[in-house]
Protein backbone atom coordinates (compact mmCIF):
# COMPACT_ATOMS: atom_id res chain seq x y z
CA UNK A 1 0.00 0.00 0.00
CA UNK A 2 1.40 3.46 -1.13
CA UNK A 3 0.58 6.86 0.83
CA UNK A 4 1.05 9.49 -1.00
CA UNK A 5 1.66 12.84 0.81
CA UNK A 6 0.73 16.74 -0.42
CA UNK A 7 4.65 16.60 -2.00
CA UNK A 8 3.79 13.68 -4.18
CA UNK A 9 6.84 11.41 -2.35
CA UNK A 10 5.56 7.84 -2.16
CA UNK A 11 5.95 6.25 1.29
CA UNK A 12 5.14 3.01 2.32
CA UNK A 13 2.45 2.77 4.90
CA UNK A 14 4.52 -0.11 7.09
CA UNK A 15 7.83 2.44 7.92
CA UNK A 16 4.86 5.52 8.16
CA UNK A 17 3.34 3.40 11.15
CA UNK A 18 6.61 2.18 12.88
CA UNK A 19 7.85 5.96 13.00
CA UNK A 20 4.57 6.90 14.07
CA UNK A 21 4.66 4.38 16.96
CA UNK A 22 7.93 4.98 17.92
CA UNK A 23 7.31 8.83 18.17
CA UNK A 24 3.94 7.97 20.35
CA UNK A 25 5.72 5.84 22.28
CA UNK A 26 8.64 8.57 22.75
CA UNK A 27 6.08 11.00 24.02
CA UNK A 28 4.43 8.86 26.57
CA UNK A 29 7.95 7.89 27.68
CA UNK A 30 9.03 11.44 27.81
CA UNK A 31 5.76 11.92 30.07
CA UNK A 32 6.85 9.48 32.87
CA UNK A 33 10.46 10.88 32.56
CA UNK A 34 9.22 13.73 33.82
CA UNK A 35 7.00 12.39 36.57
CA UNK A 36 10.59 10.62 37.77
CA UNK A 37 12.40 13.81 37.85
CA UNK A 38 9.66 15.46 39.85
CA UNK A 39 9.54 12.59 42.27
CA UNK A 40 13.37 12.99 42.85
CA UNK A 41 12.93 17.10 42.85
CA UNK A 42 10.00 16.83 45.42
CA UNK A 43 7.05 17.59 43.55
CA UNK A 44 5.65 14.86 43.67
CA UNK A 45 1.42 14.56 43.59
CA UNK A 46 0.70 12.02 46.15
CA UNK A 47 2.73 13.44 48.61
CA UNK A 48 5.32 15.22 50.08
CA UNK A 49 8.44 12.95 49.32
CA UNK A 50 11.84 14.34 48.54
CA UNK A 51 15.05 12.90 47.30
CA UNK A 52 16.77 13.15 50.66
CA UNK A 53 13.59 11.84 52.66
CA UNK A 54 13.13 8.36 50.14
CA UNK A 55 13.98 4.94 50.90
CA UNK A 56 17.22 3.66 49.35
CA UNK A 57 15.13 1.73 46.64
CA UNK A 58 12.98 4.31 45.92
CA UNK A 59 16.37 6.27 45.24
CA UNK A 60 18.22 3.92 43.29
CA UNK A 61 14.90 3.02 40.92
CA UNK A 62 13.61 6.62 40.61
CA UNK A 63 17.83 7.95 39.63
CA UNK A 64 18.16 5.56 36.72
CA UNK A 65 14.84 6.43 35.44
CA UNK A 66 14.92 9.92 35.45
CA UNK A 67 18.05 9.28 33.77
CA UNK A 68 17.11 6.58 31.69
CA UNK A 69 13.43 7.90 30.46
CA UNK A 70 14.73 10.80 28.14
CA UNK A 71 17.64 8.86 26.63
CA UNK A 72 15.12 6.05 25.52
CA UNK A 73 12.79 8.50 24.05
CA UNK A 74 15.47 10.36 22.05
CA UNK A 75 16.44 6.90 20.81
CA UNK A 76 12.84 6.08 20.44
CA UNK A 77 12.23 9.43 18.67
CA UNK A 78 15.44 9.38 16.30
CA UNK A 79 14.54 5.56 15.48
CA UNK A 80 18.02 4.80 16.50
CA UNK A 81 19.19 1.30 17.01
CA UNK A 82 20.08 1.89 20.47
CA UNK A 83 16.27 3.18 21.41
CA UNK A 84 14.40 -0.06 21.16
CA UNK A 85 17.11 -1.92 23.44
CA UNK A 86 17.61 1.18 26.59
CA UNK A 87 13.69 0.97 26.17
CA UNK A 88 13.30 -2.70 26.72
CA UNK A 89 15.57 -2.38 30.02
CA UNK A 90 13.69 0.57 31.15
CA UNK A 91 10.55 -1.58 30.95
CA UNK A 92 12.32 -4.32 32.83
CA UNK A 93 12.98 -1.90 35.43
CA UNK A 94 9.62 -0.97 35.89
CA UNK A 95 8.01 -4.64 35.94
CA UNK A 96 11.14 -5.58 38.35
CA UNK A 97 9.61 -2.90 40.66
CA UNK A 98 6.26 -3.05 39.93
CA UNK A 99 5.33 -6.61 39.17
CA UNK A 100 8.11 -8.49 41.36
CA UNK A 101 7.96 -5.81 44.33
CA UNK A 102 4.81 -4.15 44.73
CA UNK A 103 5.24 -4.20 48.41
CA UNK A 104 8.26 -1.57 48.25
CA UNK A 105 6.94 -0.05 45.21
CA UNK A 106 2.70 -0.12 44.69
CA UNK A 107 1.15 -1.35 41.68
CA UNK A 108 0.86 0.89 38.48
CA UNK A 109 -1.38 -1.43 36.16
CA UNK A 110 -1.67 0.87 33.52
CA UNK A 111 2.18 1.97 33.58
CA UNK A 112 2.62 -2.17 32.75
CA UNK A 113 -0.44 -2.60 31.13
CA UNK A 114 1.02 0.56 28.35
CA UNK A 115 4.60 -1.33 28.40
CA UNK A 116 2.96 -5.00 27.75
CA UNK A 117 0.72 -3.26 24.67
CA UNK A 118 3.55 -1.17 23.52
CA UNK A 119 5.96 -4.82 23.31
CA UNK A 120 2.95 -6.18 21.56
CA UNK A 121 2.67 -3.63 18.85
CA UNK A 122 6.47 -3.75 18.39
CA UNK A 123 6.99 -7.49 18.09
CA UNK A 124 3.98 -7.64 15.42
CA UNK A 125 5.58 -4.90 13.29
CA UNK A 126 9.11 -6.35 13.41
CA UNK A 127 7.37 -9.45 12.59
CA UNK A 128 5.29 -8.02 9.49
CA UNK A 129 8.92 -6.45 8.58
CA UNK A 130 10.16 -9.81 8.35
CA UNK A 131 7.51 -11.45 6.53
CA UNK A 132 7.92 -8.56 3.74
CA UNK A 133 11.63 -8.89 3.49
CA UNK A 134 11.11 -12.46 2.52
CA UNK A 135 12.74 -13.95 6.03
CA UNK A 136 11.57 -16.92 7.82
CA UNK A 137 8.41 -16.77 10.07
CA UNK A 138 10.14 -17.95 12.93
CA UNK A 139 11.43 -15.36 15.47
CA UNK A 140 15.11 -16.39 16.59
Amino acid sequence: MIVKTSNMKNYKLLPLLKMLFHRITAIVILVYAVQYWLLVIGFHAESGIRFDTMENHWRIASTTLSIMWPIVALGLWGMYAWGPALWLMGISIEFIMYVINPELFGMRNFVISFHLLCICIFLTILLIEKIKKGGSREIA
